[in-house]
């Protein structure tokens, strides 16, 4: 058995032309901080490209969750970069995996990034006694939600009042986005 060098080896591979869903994941990788933002790019990485899906490692659960509801914007401004269209985009912290250094800590997501925040009024604790009774907290809880959601407007869907930032971000409320995502995730399994 003989043995070769490593810089003959490394000669024999230099010829090898990379597939095709890696040239697409080296264009993704040079795009992601330009497309998703240069803190989201700290916090994520795409890492493969399989059937036309890109899998985005994300430094923990929370930047998943986060990044999963921006992932319909995200597909569209790579797709608008790329010769060969994405279908959709995976976020997972199963694969962020950095051996070579320590990753930064995650920022702490603050309740008012999310589209579905109230205002700051309305998210305000009530200064009221503790009710004393299962009917007293339920008519007071009632009326407080009546008194946040008077000039909400409606969800084209569903016609609940819906925050304004949900509406920007899904056309529609929280609970139809998610219907709406689950209905298209079983048909794609089907």
């Amino acid at each position: 058995m003989s043995f070769e060098s490593i810089d003959r080896i490394l000669q024999s591979l230099s010829g090898v032309s990379p597939s095709p869903e890696q040239r697409q994941l080296d264009r993704i990788v040079h795009l992601w901080s330009e497309v998703a933002g240069e803190n989201v790019a700290r916090y994520s990485r795409p890492v493969r490209v399989l059937r036309n899906r890109l899998q985005v490692a994300t430094v923990d659960p929370v930047w998943a969750q986060q990044l999963h509801f921006k992932r319909t914007r995200l597909v569209s401004a790579l797709n608008a970069r790329l010769s060969v269209p994405l279908v959709d985009i995976r976020f997972s912290p199963a694969l962020w995996h950095r051996r070579d250094e320590t990753p930064e800590p995650a920022p702490k997501f603050e309740l008012s990034e999310h589209p579905s925040t109230w205002t700051k009024t309305g998210l305000a604790p009530s200064s009221s006694p503790t009710p004393k009774t299962p009917r007293e907290a339920f008519d007071r809880w009632s009326k407080r939600l009546a008194k946040r959601t008077a000039g909400l407007p409606l969800c084209p869907q569903c016609h609940c009042p819906t925050p304004p930032g949900e509406l920007e971000r899904w056309s529609v409320c929280a609970l139809c986005a998610a219907t709406q995502h689950a209905t298209q995730h079983t048909t794609e399994q089907d």
